[in-house]
């Protein structure tokens, strides 16, 4: 069965095929690699296949060429495997822990089941009581378009917090390359709310 639509694709196959998609790879190879994903086949299987059957296939990759849709969080849970996350609504509430974490994972690029592993505590449990790895295998089985609901939910909240911040201490900077630096940042911060989400795949 192949998945044909982001509404069943997984956190996990999304990064799969992200770095597939920003691979050094020729296209042709990078499609088939994508086919693997989707289709649950090795590559070997996918390039055994009559050229027919392959074409078909690809085809139903179009989607990949869309972005995929955000999810809107309304919920303060969400449950995976089982098991009841709590969503961190306030965010002025983490630890500091969660927050240095946050920050080293956001630094590390697109690793989205890590930022999300610091701000999806299991229900009735502290920051960092919970196995990070098993966190982390259960978020990346987020459908992806919860994933990137949640991913924006959290920067839209972290980027007007920051924001309040900085404009606040605004007038306590003295020198205009520190105003400049801080201007920066705010920006910085809204631009990453607003369009960090969510990005096309497709390499067609």
């Amino acid at each position: 069965m192949m998945i044909t639509s982001y509404k069943e694709m997984t956190l996990q196959m999304y990064e799969h095929l992200s770095k597939i998609a920003e691979s050094d790879t020729d296209d042709i190879e990078k499609q088939i690699q994508m086919v693997s994903v989707l289709t649950g086949k090795s590559v070997e299987e996918v390039e055994d296949l009559p050229i027919s059957v392959y074409h078909d296939l690809a085809k139903k990759t179009v989607f990949l060429m869309r972005e995929p849709e955000i999810e809107q969080i309304k919920s303060n849970t969400v449950k995976i495997n089982e098991r009841v996350y709590v969503i961190t609504n306030d965010v002025t509430k983490i630890t500091t822990a969660q927050y240095i974490d946050f920050q080293e994972y956001m630094k590390q690029g697109k690793n989205l089941a890590n930022v999300l592993s610091t701000l999806l505590v299991p229900k009735g449990e502290k920051y960092g009581e919970a196995d990070f790895l098993e966190v982390k295998k259960d978020i990346e089985r987020l459908p992806i378009c919860t994933a990137l609901g949640l991913n924006a939910f959290f920067l839209q909240r972290f980027a007007k917090l920051i924001g309040n911040m900085l404009h606040c201490s605004m007038s306590a900077l003295k020198s205009e390359e520190e105003k400049t630096k801080a201007k920066e940042l705010i920006q910085w911060w809204e631009r990453l709310a607003t369009g960090g989400v969510g990005f096309p795949l497709s390499i067609l």
